[in-house]
Order: structure tokens, then C-alpha cells, then sequence
């Protein structure tokens, strides 16, 4: 019996690492127990590819600024900056014991994402295995593979210097989260125009010509073109508010129908952007109305419109948005 069940607990392990391996980048099998599993020179990655069994997302380091997800979007770099410092900052917390191996490497195979990392000219560095936490959720297990020496037999307990807790979830692979936010994203105020449109009322619209925000250099026009007398302190205001504007997330909570009605209506606000590059950012914002359960809370004194939410279409998504950040741009002529 006795040797049934250390029969049983090898084929275990065997299969839980065949599993792996058929998974990996394509390396063999290494009889080592493979610890190096930072990288700290983090400037030498180029890509990284996450696939947490469900999606898969592939990051790509763009300019100095900004690494580009799925060649379509601008990742979110709070992200990229949390994986790259645990890349950098990784390191053994202790290794998996003979007698519990065959329990990790099932945990592995059943919950594991797959973190492939290539310098800058593509070439593949090194892959992670990323499981779940351990007990006192305070390690991560893991296996890595190599180039040089393929997959390793042996699982890990990782964890990262200055931090407590587990690293499974910052390798996620879900788009609307590592996408960007970053809607009009402007710090150093470097844009060349800036247009209002008010669809529901023209007349309440207009635009903003900037040779140079530091200098005060800037022209007001009403919605037909014609220069408008205002404070210059009153317009630089409005224009600081360009600085950062982010929308709050890419899951508006309305169906496909519900989207397509609200596009069917014209947006309480049109703005556009021209940034130093000649490059034009839109987006049309609508008001959203206030939630049913606020309307059953406060009867009559209900707003009309949601004190805390806008509904924001830009870059052929939609997207929510904070009162708190959006309505510092949301001004018409009047309002100024």
C-alpha cells in the first residue's frame, strides 16, 4: 500500500509537470530547482505577455511614457510600474517540500498564469508560473523556465522585498483593466486648441486658440468664431483643468442597447483637443441620469442629473466618468 501511494504521488508530479511544459514556451524539462527569477535591470524588457487562462493580454514598451497593450491601447503605467518593480524585487521566501511538491504543482496547473518576458529586440528572457498564495497569503508559488535551462522540476514560494502579501493578481489579464484611463492628459498644458461644442445649444459654445498658457497667450471665440473679452485669469482656470482628466472606468453598466440610445441623443458636451502634434482627442459627454434608487431615496428633491456620474464616448468606447473630475471642463460660454 505503502508503495502505491508513493507511486501514485509520482505520476502526480510527472504529469503536473508534462502539463506545464506542454505549456511553456517550448523549452524541456530541467532537473534543477530554478531560483533566478528577477530581473533587475527592468529597462531591458521590451514585452511581456500575461495569460491567465482566460485572457491573454501582451504589453509592449512604447515611448519613454507609455508601453502599448494588445497594439491598440495605452496601458494603465501605475500597472506596469507595480509588475516591473516585482520583477526587479522578487526573490525566494523558501522552497516547496518533498512531501507537499506533488499538492503545489496541482495548484499550479490548476490556477497558474503564464508570465512570458522578452527583452527589447523580442527575444524571450525568462517565463513565470505564477500560482496562488500560499496559506498565510504572505508567498506566491511558483516555477519559472528559461531559455537557457527549460522548465524547472522544482516549484517556488515567491514573494517581493518591501511588500507582504501575494503577487498572483497583479498578473491579471483582463483589457478594461490594464487599459489607461487617460482621456485628456496634458501636464505640462502643451495643446494648441481646445473646441466646446454644446449640441443641445450651440450658441453656448466655444473655443479656446493657445500660443502659450505660461505667457497668458491665448484667444477666447463664442461658438461662431468672433473673439470674446474675458479675464485671462478666468480662462487659464479652465484651461489648468486639462492637466489630467481621467475617466473612472470602461464598464459603464449599461447594456448594448442602452449605449446605442444614449449615442442616438446629442451629447450635453462635444470636446476636442488639439495637442502640440496636431493630434485631436474627442469625446462626447451626456449627463446621466440620476439612479433609480437616489430617485426612491429622495423623492422630489432628486436631481434630474447624477451629482456623481457622466457618461463619456471617446476612442470608440464608453466610458464612465467622475462629476468630481469632469465638470471643471464641463462649462459653457456663459459659465465662464
Amino acid at each position: 500500500m505503502k508503495n502505491l501511494l508513493y507511486l501514485l504521488l509520482l505520476v502526480l508530479i510527472i504529469a503536473g509537470i508534462y502539463f506545464l511544459s506542454q505549456n511553456s514556451t517550448g523549452s524541456s524539462l530541467t532537473e534543477k530547482g530554478l531560483t533566478d527569477f528577477a530581473i533587475e535591470d527592468t529597462s531591458s524588457i521590451g514585452k511581456v505577455i500575461i495569460d491567465d487562462g482566460r485572457n491573454i493580454a501582451e504589453l509592449k514598451r512604447g515611448d519613454d511614457r507609455f508601453w502599448i497593450l494588445d497594439d491598440k491601447y495605452i496601458a494603465m503605467p501605475h500597472h506596469v510600474d507595480v509588475i516591473m518593480k516585482t520583477f526587479a524585487n522578487v526573490g525566494i521566501q523558501n522552497p516547496v517540500s518533498k512531501a507537499k511538491k506533488a499538492e503545489v504543482i496541482k495548484i499550479i496547473m490548476g490556477d497558474t498564469r503564464k508570465v512570458a518576458i522578452y527583452d527589447r529586440e523580442g527575444k524571450w528572457m525568462k517565463t513565470w508560473y505564477v500560482g496562488r498564495a500560499t496559506q498565510t497569503s504572505q508567498g506566491t508559488y511558483a516555477l519559472l523556465e528559461t531559455p537557457e535551462e527549460g522548465l524547472s522540476s522544482e516549484p517556488f514560494v515567491i514573494e517581493m522585498r518591501g511588500f507582504r502579501g501575494y503577487l498572483t493578481t497583479r498578473f491579471h489579464a483582463i483589457i478594461n483593466e490594464w487599459r489607461w484611463t487617460g482621456l485628456f492628459y496634458y501636464p505640462e498644458l502643451d495643446f494648441k486648441r481646445v473646441v466646446v461644442e454644446t449640441p443641445r445649444d450651440p450658441a453656448q459654445g466655444f473655443s479656446v486658440e493657445v500660443r502659450s498658457k505660461l505667457d497668458a497667450d491665448f484667444t477666447l471665440f463664442d461658438h461662431t468664431g468672433l473673439p470674446v473679452d474675458k479675464a485671462k485669469s478666468v480662462v487659464a482656470a479652465y484651461l489648468g483643468g486639462y492637466s489630467k482628466i481621467n475617466v473612472e472606468h470602461f464598464e459603464p453598466e449599461v447594456t448594448p442597447a442602452q449605449e446605442d440610445s444614449i449615442r442616438a441623443t446629442p451629447p450635453a458636451f462635444r470636446i476636442s483637443v488639439t495637442g502640440k502634434d496636431d493630434k485631436v482627442q474627442q469625446a462626447d459627454i451626456w449627463y446621466r441620469p440620476t439612479p433609480l434608487a437616489t430617485r426612491s431615496r429622495m423623492g422630489d428633491r432628486a436631481p434630474e442629473h447624477d451629482p456623481e456620474r457622466v457618461y463619456v464616448y471617446f476612442n470608440d468606447d464608453m466610458a464612465m466618468g467622475q462629476r468630481l473630475t469632469f465638470d471643471k471642463i464641463l462649462l459653457t460660454i456663459q459659465d465662464l
